[in-house]
């Protein structure tokens, strides 16, 4: 996913980041230079991902309703505002438990664990672009992102959504579609990127420029 600063009203209005190095060994991948800093209990082996469920389900569900909380507040709005609230992916039990803290009715929450599981750190972008060609997103609608993590860190922010509407995304071919997603909101500096990308592909095939397609 790829954000830039506009002077265009809308886009990212709050967010809100967190870390609790005490939870460090709850969720934790020990790797290279880690051997004498991790615990040599047996459960946390060298190159594997280690995870504390029960302890891990508890931080979630907390931290992912805190997080949106805290992001309302700061955009001075409330969970009546929300049109979606587009979830970490991990776990549809820790989703139904912060959906349940925060109050939040099911059909204003975008899932798609059930199609492919946990995407882990893309599960965020997949289910926004998902739930923008779906028409579940309008401009002007409020939604909010929220995602936890190792170390232990979570966090969360509330959009004001500007990319482009259903009807317009239902017109376009799925890679052009997938691509003005992504693209929404970039304007000129991703168009002059792509501008180079191309004349340079082209030069190094040989063509002059005057005879560019």
């Amino acid at each position: 996913m790829i954000v830039q600063g506009s002077d265009t009203p809308g886009g990212v209005v709050s967010s809100v980041l967190r870390a609790d190095g005490s939870g460090w060994d709850l969720l934790t991948l020990p790797t290279v230079g880690s051997q004498e800093t991790y615990l040599q209990d047996g459960e946390h082996q060298m190159h594997r991902i280690y995870m504390n469920g029960r302890a891990v389900f508890q931080f979630a569900t907390r931290a992912m309703a805190e997080g949106v909380q805290v992001a309302l507040s700061e955009a001075g709005l409330s969970v009546d505002d929300l049109d979606l609230l587009i979830p970490h992916q991990a776990n549809q039990r820790i989703l139904d438990a912060a959906v349940a803290e925060l109050r939040i009715p099911a059909e204003k929450v975008y899932s798609n664990l059930e199609r492919y599981g946990n995407t882990s750190a893309a599960s965020i972008p997949i289910a926004l672009a998902e739930a923008a060609n779906a028409g579940r997103l309008r401009p002007g609608d409020s939604l909010s992102l929220v995602g936890f993590g190792g170390g232990l860190s979570w966090g969360a922010a509330v959009i004001e959504w500007t990319g482009p509407s259903q009807q317009a995304l239902s017109v376009m071919g799925w890679g052009h579609r997938q691509r003005q997603v992504v693209e929404a909101g970039l304007g000129g500096p991703w168009q002059q990127f792509t501008a180079r990308l191309r004349r340079g592909c082209l030069a190094s095939r040989g063509w002059e420029p005057g005879s560019w397609p």
